[in-house]
């Protein structure tokens, strides 16, 4: 990616008729680095109500190239039924500039984990966060917060899973699970009125009605 760097043009001619050759081999370079990129670059959205949870691991430098150049980069989703399973090789390769991140967004608040060059961790959501010493084997950060909005406007604290292990995704700053319980506190189902009986000659007389 350096060397692309270095071939970056500054100014890009409307007409492709008036692009010279350094133009026209950047833009050459940005189309063949497409397939390789796709092995790698992941963008998941998980929305739950008002709860949006969102997964990336992406080079924004090379997508930011692509759309100068009007290449195509707009989501092309289809609806698939769950569970979904494709066989697809995942590869990150080591020419991009990964960046990987996740983020969650409740009651225009959010809370950013962001794995690059820095492990960083950014929220505005009141609550409390944890993360692993240097005696931990695995990087680990646990975050809980109270978040209004479920169970019909009464506050619920998120429970995050603890030591789940997962097979199919690297743990990382990205890989946080978290699982939010919402338990209902039903009444017990008795009237507000209890009836009242009185016996009479021995029969026995409710007067709830």
């Amino acid at each position: 990616m350096f060397w692309l760097k270095l071939f970056r043009p500054k100014d890009i001619p409307n007409r492709k008729t008036d692009w010279n050759w350094r133009i026209r081999f950047y833009h050459w370079a940005l189309v063949s680095l497409m397939p390789i990129y796709k092995r790698g670059a992941i963008s998941d959205v998980v929305n739950v109500g008002d709860l949006q949870v969102i997964h990336n691991v992406r080079d924004y430098w090379y997508e930011q190239e692509l759309l100068r150049f009007r290449i195509d980069t707009a989501q092309h989703l289809e609806k698939q039924s769950s569970p979904y399973n494709i066989k697809r090789k995942y590869h990150r390769s080591c020419i991009f500039n990964w960046s990987e991140s996740l983020l969650v967004f409740h009651d225009g608040k959010s809370y950013n984990v962001k794995l690059g060059k820095d492990y960083s961790i950014a929220t505005d959501i009141e609550g409390a966060l944890k993360v692993s010493s240097s005696r931990d084997i695995i990087l680990r950060s646990e975050f809980s917060a109270k978040l209004s909005g479920f169970n019909k406007g009464k506050n619920q604290i998120t429970k995050p899973l603890r030591d789940k292990q997962v097979v199919d995704e690297p743990k990382s700053e990205s890989s946080l699970r978290r699982k939010i319980e919402v338990r209902d506190s039903v009444p017990p189902a008795h009237s507000p009125e209890e009836s009242k009986t009185s016996k009479f000659r021995g029969f026995e007389e409710s007067d709830i009605f």
